[in-house]
């Protein structure tokens, strides 16, 4: 049992998903943190789990990112999950969010950096 105040698990989760929300919707930490009036490296511990999030704080972030509170606290949050939501644009096509429902399946690491490095090669290559 975690000791009051310390973050745990769900806290883990919460940032990883307020970070990839972010990051989908191309808000900064600056950003997202001077409109929730907080610093940067107050986002950065939120995102890394470091910190838990307030649950005003985390209604304000919500809104601020034009998700639904409860995609926060998704475990395996996805793209998908964000292209469902009313409140988001689809931004990916199905041949697209396969790919990457794909790519996470791969849980050795070095085999899906692989990967990723043969795909950079290959749209640079055939790019131009």
């Amino acid at each position: 049992m975690s000791k009051k105040g310390k973050s745990g698990d769900v806290d883990i989760v919460i940032g990883r998903n307020i970070s990839f929300v972010r990051k989908q919707k191309n808000i900064t930490q600056e950003e997202l943190a001077k409109k929730l009036g907080i610093t940067f490296q107050q986002i950065q511990k939120y995102e890394n789990g470091k910190n838990r999030v307030s649950a005003s704080n985390l209604m304000t972030i919500s809104k601020i990112l034009d998700v639904p509170l409860t995609c926060f606290f998704s475990e395996m949050l996805n793209v998908e999950d964000l292209s469902k939501s009313q409140s988001v644009p689809n931004l990916f096509s199905s041949d697209t969010l396969k790919i990457l429902r794909l790519l996470e399946a791969i849980k050795n690491k070095n085999v899906k950096r692989q990967l990723i490095t043969f795909i950079e090669s290959f749209v640079n290559n055939f790019r131009k």
